[in-house]
């Protein structure tokens, strides 16, 4: 029954999906027949109600879109996205030596003191070779590693005026203790977390850091052996960042591949359908601070196996825009249509799915431009198929098995089912319902041949196409001896419909929420009387 309602929408081009929906069972239940107390010759309403496209909607698990005129559409959509931007700016472990020679005044004596200012520029390499103008450190630490001779107590203070936090300059101090002249090292380490390092570029490659070593000695007893040597090792390791800004250059990578699913034509077979206007859309959005080429990998709808590509004069390559500000998004939107695609042959195709993955590249006119980049920062894609109910089909044809049970009614001899169905819709319909055994024998059929149980409701002129005046159709099922006998023996039901849009599928068609079918039935019981 779900099913059935499933192909009389698509048969009007968009899947009228539920018409006899599970929430709709009880209407149409057979088991009134057997709660009931008859004459000898009863006629009896079983079923009137109205059910609309609107409440086909409500009760649907599909996705649907109304216009302000009420034509419907069907959405499909799926989600991808690249990986966090954590890795993208990657500052590896690195290590950096400077040498000093350190000169005490020859006339210092016991108690005295002195100091020397020393400066020199720190390099800072990225993974890529990128260009660094700020960095904001998530994680990260700084080690100094200090081996000298000196034979007098002294300390050795780290100055890096452009590495700050909340505006405060790094400033370290180390002692370094006196070994009597012999060669010794001091290690201390100062962990970087959320400090902000601002960097010169003497030349085009270069990220250049400005530090200052002031290093104070006290003269102890020991004789003054100048010069002294001092070197430091630097190690700057385990980097992650917040932000960073610069120029990142080109870099390559991708949106994991992604597959929305196409509902509309599980299980079910169409002679020929004709959609007028499906679209679809894809929407990047890109928080990274530098514009991105995208080149669609992959991009095609599939049906068993099969598939076709998507053709069109937006690819196979487009840009997206920056993210003007850190912790927003820039948003490209690409439209596929009948106008620039091959979106019509694509979807009369039939497909139970679209793939789609792509491969990015940053600044792609290689243009030096400012970048910025957050740990957060990545492209993710919308892509959403619609499918308006708009079009027309021919011999939609839909097979289902349902379980099925109706105890037995003790003295009936022949049974008369009438239906009689009002039609809005512009779609026409031909069903066969056969009772079968637990193991799917077919014990017989309710209908002889392929009955029509709806006409189609005339169909008005171009750009709306809304039917004007319903149609009504009565079919009539009798049931003798022999196929009521077949009836308290079937466990299942299988039915076979065929559906086309108005005219045998030569007519275009709208779907608007307001269509309805108005649906009698009435049962007509003889009974076996006692002479």
């Amino acid at each position: 029954m779900k099913r059935l309602t499933k192909s009389l929408i698509v048969i009007t081009l968009l899947i009228f999906s539920f018409v006899l929906n599970s929430c709709y069972k009880d209407r149409f239940s057979l088991d009134e027949l057997a709660d009931s107390q008859y004459n000898p010759e009863l006629a009896a309403p079983l079923i009137r109600t109205t059910l609309t496209m609107s409440d086909i909607t409500e009760q649907s698990s599909e996705e649907w879109k109304e216009y302000p005129d009420g034509l419907l559409s069907l959405i499909y959509r799926q989600t991808a996205s690249t990986d966090l931007a954590l890795e993208l700016i990657d500052i590896p472990n690195q290590t950096a030596d400077t040498s000093f020679k350190v000169y005490l005044p020859p006339t210092m004596i016991p108690g005295d003191s002195t100091s020397k200012l020393f400066n020199f520029d720190a390099s800072v390499t990225s993974q890529n070779g990128e260009r660094l103008d700020t960095v904001f450190f998530k994680e990260g630490f700084v080690d100094f590693e200090i081996t000298t001779n000196l034979n007098h107590n002294a300390k050795i203070q780290v100055i890096i005026p452009e590495l700050t936090i909340y505006g405060v300059t790094f400033l370290q101090t180390i002692d370094i203790p006196s070994a009597g002249g012999a060669t010794h090292t001091v290690n201390f380490s100062f962990p970087i977390k959320l400090y902000t390092a601002i960097f010169d570029h003497p030349t085009a490659n270069e990220n250049i850091i400005k530090e200052y070593i002031r290093i104070f000695v006290n003269h102890g007893v020991a004789a003054n052996n100048s010069p002294y040597d001092l070197t430091i090792t630097q190690r700057l390791r385990d980097v992650s960042v917040y932000y960073a800004s610069g120029y990142f250059g080109q870099q390559n990578f991708e949106i994991a591949k992604e597959i929305i699913g196409i509902s509309l034509f599980d299980n079910q077979t169409v002679e020929e359908i004709f959609m007028e206007d499906p679209r679809l859309k894809l929407k990047f959005y890109n928080s990274f601070g530098f514009p991105i080429g995208v080149t669609m990998e992959e991009f095609y709808v599939e049906k068993d196996g099969a598939s076709l590509n998507v053709t069109s004069t937006n690819l196979p390559t487009f840009d997206i825009a920056a993210a003007a500000h850190p912790n927003r998004y820039d948003t490209t939107v690409l439209i596929f249509d009948k106008n620039n695609s091959n979106i019509i042959d694509l979807f009369n195709f039939q497909p139970k799915k679209v793939g789609f993955r792509e491969k990015l590249i940053s600044n792609p006119s290689g243009a030096n431009i400012q970048n910025f980049v957050l740990d957060t920062s990545r492209v993710y894609v919308e892509a959403e198929v619609e499918l308006p109910l708009y079009g027309r089909a021919v011999n939609f044809t839909l097979s289902d098995t349902t379980k099925f049970s109706l105890d037995e009614v003790e003295g009936v001899i022949s049974a008369e089912l009438r239906f009689n169905i009002l039609n809005s819709f512009p779609a026409e319909a031909n069903i066969q319902i056969y009772l079968a055994d637990s193991n799917g024998l077919v014990l017989d059929s309710l209908l002889t041949g392929q009955e029509e149980v709806l006409t189609a409701a005339s169909v008005g002129p171009p750009p709306d196409y809304r039917t004007s005046t319903p149609t009504n159709k009565t079919t009539v099922v009798v049931l003798n001896q022999g196929r009521l006998a077949s009836l308290w023996k079937t466990e299942k039901i299988i039915y076979t419909a065929t559906f086309s849009t108005a005219d045998q599928g030569l007519k275009v068609v709208k779907i608007y929420s307001d269509y309805y079918l108005d649906i009698k039935m009435a049962a007509k019981l003889n009974y076996q009387t006692e002479i």
